[in-house]
């Protein structure tokens, strides 16, 4: 994220920023970078403690025989996040055997009564993550 960014998060959520702090600085509540979790999933941790998103379990093991899991879930409501990385590097997600797994795993998760969000590097700002926390707090 960008200080431009971080500075127009924080320009329309006046009550995220404090009389004295910089722009660039996070706020207490914001939860520390997982130290396994990729640069754009430590992108992610620190915008939903921004925008105040609801506590989420990383890597949460969603299936009872198959060793998948969510990048991110809200076990209550049943609400999983994924981060795709490499969607522009022909990485995993955009390869014919992982895109396919990807769909396995998803369809599965609708099985089991989950809503995945599925997110690319550049959907990760308050435009995306305000309605994904709306939907997981209604």
């Amino acid at each position: 994220m960008t200080p431009e960014q971080l500075a127009a998060i924080l320009a329309d959520n006046p009550d995220l920023a404090q009389a004295n702090a910089q722009p660039a600085r996070l706020p207490k509540a914001v939860p520390a970078p997982m130290p396994a979790a990729s640069s754009l999933e430590n992108e992610f941790i620190q915008l939903w403690g921004w925008l105040s998103g609801p506590i989420m379990e990383p890597e949460y093991r969603f299936h009872p025989t198959r060793r998948w899991r969510f990048d991110f879930a809200h076990v209550g409501a049943k609400v999983a996040i994924e981060v795709e990385g490499g969607t522009r590097t022909n990485g995993r997600h955009s390869r014919h055997a992982g895109f396919r797994g990807d769909c396995e795993k998803y369809n599965a998760a609708i099985l089991h009564g989950w809503r995945v969000f599925r997110l690319t590097s550049d959907m990760i700002d308050a435009d995306n993550l305000q309605p994904i926390i709306r939907f997981i707090l209604e």
